[in-house]
């Protein structure tokens, strides 16, 4: 079991009291995963959401044979929480990048607890839309990046002729 430090470290438990975060993690399965191994594929529909109780996760994307990384995350971490949310595919793979130990908290699991604990649930859900929203910013800051370097590549005759040359 984790000691009430760790419990108050793992972020979707920040509103929880430790008896709070003991319930809901009464309900969890531990969930062994190797180095290498790929938890989940982008666009599987997922049916749970983890938290890392140690090792690291990178979360990432292929796109044309090239893989983009797009989080790491280590002890306390949470990922995956969409699925809770939704029963849409996932947006991203996920692989061990050590031998990690995951608790895996279901979509059933976290609908009985909205019903039987409403307060908890409502803490849970608050700290999965502020995770949700730190990570929007995060890639609004991205996006604005890609915009600055699309539209200085665009503005670039040179760059232009390449493409055209390449692409016509």
């Amino acid at each position: 079991m984790l000691d009430d430090t760790k419990l108050k470290s793992i972020e979707i438990f920040k509103f929880l009291s430790s008896d709070e975060s003991r319930r809901v993690l009464a309900d969890v399965a531990e969930v062994p995963v190797k180095s290498g191994e790929v938890l989940f594929e982008a666009g599987s529909v997922g049916n749970e959401m983890y938290i890392i109780r140690s090792g690291r996760i990178k979360v990432f994307r292929v796109y044309d044979g090239d893989e983009i990384t797009f989080a790491e995350f280590g002890e306390g971490d949470a990922f995956g929480e969409m699925s809770l949310i939704d029963e849409y595919p996932r947006s991203a793979s996920a692989a061990a990048l050590d031998d990690c130990v995951l608790l895996s908290l279901s979509r059933p699991t976290f609908k009985k607890i909205l019903e039987k604990d409403s307060q908890t649930g409502v803490k849970l859900l608050m700290a999965i839309a502020e995770v949700f929203s730190k990570r929007m910013r995060k890639t609004d800051k991205l996006l604005e990046a890609y915009h600055l370097v699309n539209k200085a590549l665009i503005t670039n005759e040179e760059f232009r002729q390449l493409y055209t040359a390449i692409y016509s």
